[in-house]
């Protein structure tokens, strides 16, 4: 297990690190008192952690022994090199001088393996876990690439979202902060399971895999061949203020009122997280389909509720749904069978839905 070499700082931090999953890992991760001050746009390009195998043996079953010592090749995505690198070459100079490993980096993007070499086996573990936390780090600082998803499309639903859309622009227009952009489009509502960061072929084919694997081992077991039938009724919204509102979403259950639907996502989703595919953000999956969403709005005038996440986000700009949820509040969108589950691709769309890195059925 990977601990941070630091001071004794007596805090919460220290007494319950933060657990980090590197590709299917579990390390535990302790802080600096310096880097516990610092917040997210303080914080250098380059990561400088440093890394031990301090509690127990690292993991050295896939190191392979050559001629001159031991070696161990790991696919990493060239956007993370500089980060591995570090300003002038310092971040990977410290990790060999501080492992005794000797790491080498390709090139362009011809070749996304890293290569790790010693002679001696512990070493090269070291270096190797040093270098997937320093990825990970970056990796969570990035935009989502993909997520996966649940379309949730019928003639019935997408002429209903289409109606809702229309009604609440007519009825609703002078609710502050709402706009016609924000609304979501007819032939994208979906189910979102998760989100994630896939930065080459060889992390998209992981995935693709991964959701195979879980057809056979997880869908098939809940469902067993059966279509999952849900209703898509009633409005609930994200935030605590119904008059300034991120996110305003139809609830989805299944219509024989069981559990399916929440254990199905739940698993599946568990096994992306384990994987180190994703990022767990709640104890359970919220099953929602988006209706309105600030972030989609294109207004270009934008008001007082106007909010800035980070610069990887867009600006919000939160709206009053009050006289929303008092009219339409107990709508009904109609219901339809879960027919598939999708690798979706952020940002591109096709006529019909996101375009997307595999599909599977449900039943």
């Amino acid at each position: 297990m990977l601990i941070k070499k630091s001071s004794s700082v007596f805090s919460m931090d220290v007494l319950k690190p933060p657990i980090v999953n590197v590709g299917g890992r579990f390390y535990r991760k302790i802080l600096t008192s310096e880097s516990r001050g610092c917040n997210e746009s303080e914080q250098a390009p380059y990561i400088e952690d440093e890394f031990t195998c301090d509690d127990g043996p690292c993991v050295i079953d896939d190191i392979k022994l050559i001629e001159q010592g031991y070696q161990i090749q790991i696919n990493v995505p060239s956007a993370f090199y500089g980060y591995i690198i570090g300003k002038k070459g310092e971040t990977r100079k410290r990790i060999e001088t501080e492992t005794g490993a000797n790491i080498i980096i390709p090139k362009g993007q011809a070749n996304e393996v890293i290569t790790i070499k010693s002679e001696v086996k512990k070493n090269v573990a070291a270096a190797r876990d040093r270098i997937n936390l320093l990825v990970e780090s970056a990796r969570r600082r990035q935009p989502f690439t993909h997520f996966l998803s649940i379309p949730l499309i019928t003639p019935k639903i997408t002429e209903a979202v289409n109606k809702f859309k229309t009604d609440v622009l007519k009825t609703c227009s002078q609710s502050e902060g709402l706009h016609e952009t924000m609304f979501q489009k007819s032939q994208h509502l979906h189910l979102t399971l998760g989100t994630m960061v896939l930065m080459n072929k060889h992390e998209v084919d992981k995935a693709i895999n991964l959701l195979e694997k879980c057809r056979t081992s997880i869908i098939s077991a809940i469902l067993h061949g059966e279509p999952l039938k849900v209703s898509l009724s009633g409005l609930e919204y994200m935030n605590d203020d119904p008059a300034e509102v991120d996110v305003l979403y139809c609830k989805v259950q299944p219509t024989d009122n069981s559990n399916k639907l929440q254990l199905l996502v739940d698993s599946v989703a568990e096994q992306f997280i384990n994987e180190g595919l994703m990022v767990r953000e709640y104890d359970h999956v919220k099953i929602h389909a988006t209706l309105i969403n600030s972030l989609f709005n294109r207004d270009s005038e934008l008001g007082n509720h106007e909010k800035v996440y980070s610069k990887n986000q867009k600006i919000r700009k939160s709206f009053d749904a009050r006289v929303i949820l008092e009219i339409f509040g107990d709508c009904n969108l109609s219901t339809c069978d879960l027919a598939e589950m999708h690798i979706s691709i952020r940002g591109t769309k096709s006529t019909n839905y996101y375009c997307n890195e595999a599909v599977i059925s449900l039943c």
